[in-house]
């Protein structure tokens, strides 16, 4: 069995994430930067997003992460200001630089500690197991 950080930097989304690197191409350092990131954060995986001028999408080019574990979040999506329909999703976070990333991560990160806490706090026990 491989070792787990081994099997995410064999994962396909890591290899994908070299294509994407190539052919955009990524400003240097940007690809040792996500693959750092997505070491030290092992549920999160970034990636460089160059600018974008949609009318209504608009933001600078930097790192965006989602959130690969499966975890659903209301509210916690970047990519999509203004969306207030109370429907659970992947996290999507947003930082015009790593540092900036790395913060708004924590942020969520914190959002979902604190909901993880308020299901437990509501779930009811049945014979005192949860």
């Amino acid at each position: 069995m491989p070792e787990p950080q081994r099997a995410i930097e064999e994962s396909l989304s890591w290899r994908n994430r070299r294509i994407r690197a190539a052919n955009l191409p990524y400003p240097p350092g940007v690809l040792e930067a996500c693959e750092q990131f997505d070491r030290d954060h092992s549920a999160w995986s970034a990636s460089w997003m160059p600018e974008n001028t949609g009318k209504g999408w608009e933001r600078p080019a930097g790192f965006g992460a989602r959130r690969t574990d499966g975890e659903r979040l209301r509210g916690c999506d970047d990519f999509r200001p203004g969306l207030d329909d109370n429907v659970p999703r992947t996290p999507w976070a947003f930082g015009a630089t790593i540092a900036d990333l790395e913060r708004r991560v924590a942020e969520f990160e914190a959002l979902i500690a604190m909901e993880a806490d308020l299901t437990r706090r509501l779930t009811p026990r049945i014979g005192g197991i949860r």
